[in-house]
């Protein structure tokens, strides 16, 4: 595949909760694009704080890439600004996480107390750089060991006992208010340009209302497998999800 010049209108790479901007280097690597930026969310406590500092940073029209918290957030802007989006690449993420209306009060009041604890909890130091790698790999998202060995590499930070990771803590704390299914399902509906989402077979998009709504959104979806960060397992999901990726921006 020839290259892509796209100088015109540059691919934007938003990462995960957890991932700094490094995260996005085996698909790049893979990918021949002439001018691709890649940000992090790590300075954000909300989906619309992301956006509204993106924004600021942003031309007035571009290609935009999101993995998960990021395919979230690049969904939103999508959907809120359709004519600043030219082509809208999504690996395992797309639905802003929802609650019911009737929820909404304790739902806060429980994100509130979080947020107010917040100055008493502590990150965890790790004694070696294995026992991080160990401890990511029993979290809630699976993932290869290369992968857990890749985060690590990129997001551990010496500190007096050992390692712990770079992250802002802000970042696992629950959202002080989220969207209704009805408000998520709009801003995807809003959505005006070509979308091109990669789905991990193993990945975190399994909620059956969602899949049956993707069926009937004019997206191409490509059903790869792995797990969420299928990306990052191996070199032969980078391949695929930069291949998918090329299908889409050719055609910008």
């Amino acid at each position: 595949m020839r290259p892509i010049n796209n100088a015109s209108v540059p691919l934007i790479l938003l990462g995960g909760t957890l991932c700094d901007e490094r995260l996005w280097q085996p698909v790049l690597e893979q990918l021949d694009v002439s001018d691709a930026r890649r940000f992090t969310l790590q300075a954000d406590d909300s989906s619309t704080a992301a956006a509204e500092r993106l924004l600021a940073q942003l031309p007035p029209r571009f290609c935009l890439a999101g993995f998960s918290l990021g395919a979230i957030v690049a969904t939103l802007l999508a959907g809120a600004l359709p004519e600043r989006i030219e082509r809208l690449a999504l690996i395992d993420g797309l639905f802003p996480l929802t609650h019911e209306p009737e929820l909404a009060p304790a739902k806060l009041g429980e994100a509130l107390r979080a947020h107010l604890q917040l100055g008493d909890k502590r990150k965890p130091v790790y004694a070696s750089v294995d026992k991080a790698v160990s401890a990511r790999l029993r979290g809630g998202y699976p993932l290869s060991r290369e992968a857990a060995e890749l985060l690590a590499s990129r997001g551990l930070v010496p500190q007096a006992g050992g390692y712990t990771w770079r992250s802002d803590p802000r970042l696992t704390l629950p959202s002080l208010l989220r969207l209704t299914r009805a408000q998520a399902e709009a801003f995807v509906r809003a959505v005006r340009c070509p979308v091109g989402l990669v789905l991990a077979e193993q990945g975190l998009l399994r909620d059956p209302h969602w899949l049956a709504l993707l069926e009937q959104l004019p997206f191409t979806v490509w059903r790869q497998p792995g797990g969420h960060h299928l990306h990052l397992d191996d070199e032969a999901g980078a391949a695929a999800v930069a291949d998918c990726f090329k299908a889409l921006f050719a055609e910008a």
